[in-house]
């Protein structure tokens, strides 16, 4: 993963529907950027994310593409993210297994 997108501090919300067999939850991720990008890429498996957003103005993410393979999600947002400290605030959905 780039080095120039760091994790700070997870925050984590999870809600698992034991009936379904399903989750849904949120994570937010306080992050320093070291350079400015407008791409985000994380490990990610067997999750589906349904919205992300970055900073305060909680800029959502234009897309959202999955490598399989490499079990990333890269996430792309419309303008580059500024040097400093910022938050990442993710909502995804999976199946229990």
């Amino acid at each position: 993963l780039p080095s120039y997108v760091t994790p700070i501090h997870y925050s984590i919300f999870l809600e698992p529907d034991l009936d379904n067999f399903i989750f849904t939850g949120e994570e937010k991720i306080d992050i320093k950027i070291a350079k400015p990008t407008s791409t985000i890429i994380l490990h990610s498996a067997e999750i589906e994310v349904l919205t992300a957003s970055i900073g305060v103005r909680k800029v959502k993410a234009s897309s959202i593409t999955y490598d399989d393979k490499a079990e990333t999600v890269t996430f792309e947002f419309p303008e580059k993210i500024k040097i400093g400290k910022t938050s990442l605030n993710i909502k995804f959905a999976g199946i229990l297994n």
